[in-house]
């Protein structure tokens, strides 16, 4: 095995640059290290979120993470978001969505295909309540 594997250190090991770059690459502290390079990664303590360095523009990218990114608003081509399916009335209540969607921030888009009256598929976004939208299936 080797420390590239992710091998734990031993006594008296030699390492290459090339593995100590990879240790320096994966830092965690209080603020950005200052002499950066592409592909360096940077867990932030203060709220950890991690950021990666992009050498299109020499500048930090949050890495997006399911609970740590909610003050992010990020834009994707083709974005595909998946559709939950449960069953829920028609329209969909208050309860309901808090029970399929229990974390959800001011902005928070979620899609829910109901299972049993009628199978309508609902667009839900929560901003300081529940909106929603109905789609129909193309004939």
């Amino acid at each position: 095995m080797a420390l590239i594997d992710g091998d734990d250190f031993l006594s008296g090991d030699i390492f290459s640059f090339q593995e100590a770059n990879r240790i320096k690459n994966n830092f965690r502290g209080a603020a950005a290290p200052t002499g950066a390079s592409e592909g360096m990664l940077f867990s932030d303590e203060g709220d950890d979120k991690l950021w990666h360095r992009v050498g299109i523009s020499a500048s930090w990218d949050e890495v997006l993470q399911e609970t740590l990114s909610a003050g992010a608003t990020p834009e994707f081509n083709n974005l595909i978001l998946d559709v939950d399916p449960s069953d829920v009335s028609s329209p969909p209540t208050d309860a309901e969505l808090e029970a399929i969607f229990p974390v959800h921030p001011n902005g928070f888009m979620g899609f829910v295909q109901d299972t049993t009256s009628g199978g309508s598929l609902w667009m839900v976004v929560y901003n300081s309540g529940w909106w929603y939208i109905e789609f129909a299936l193309a004939v």
